[in-house]
């Protein structure tokens, strides 16, 4: 086989490798929504004060922001950047962050189908 042969090989196998690459990044997406909707459960826990449910929300959407990294879709990257920072936002009363976040679900989906 010669050097030309190599190459177009080599060339054929990375342009196969690219497009079935962007066909998996669109999966990648799907596991920061799942770590949305766990925030949203920890959320809704029964019985927990409220700051420990923002706390535990918080932890989680970070775990969010973490999948939208991986995804690599800047819209939602920002996304999550922006629930992150309300729910630790200290200044703001911790039932009106809370309800942010739990509006937020329509919002969330929207920008994960958008990615795709």
């Amino acid at each position: 086989m010669g050097p030309l042969a190599r190459y177009t090989g080599t060339v054929v196998g990375l342009i196969a490798g690219l497009s079935a690459g962007a066909v998996l990044a669109d999966r990648h997406c799907y596991p920061a929504q799942d770590a949305y909707f766990a925030a949203r459960l920890d959320l809704l826990a029964n019985g927990a004060v409220c700051e420990t449910q923002i706390e535990a929300a918080s932890a989680t959407l970070r775990s969010a922001l973490f999948e939208a990294e991986i995804c690599g879709c800047d819209a939602l990257i920002l996304h999550f950047r922006d629930l992150v920072e309300v729910g630790e936002d200290g200044t703001r009363d911790c039932n009106d962050r809370a309800s942010t976040l739990l509006n937020a679900e329509a919002a969330t989906k929207a920008v994960v189908l958008s990615c795709h």
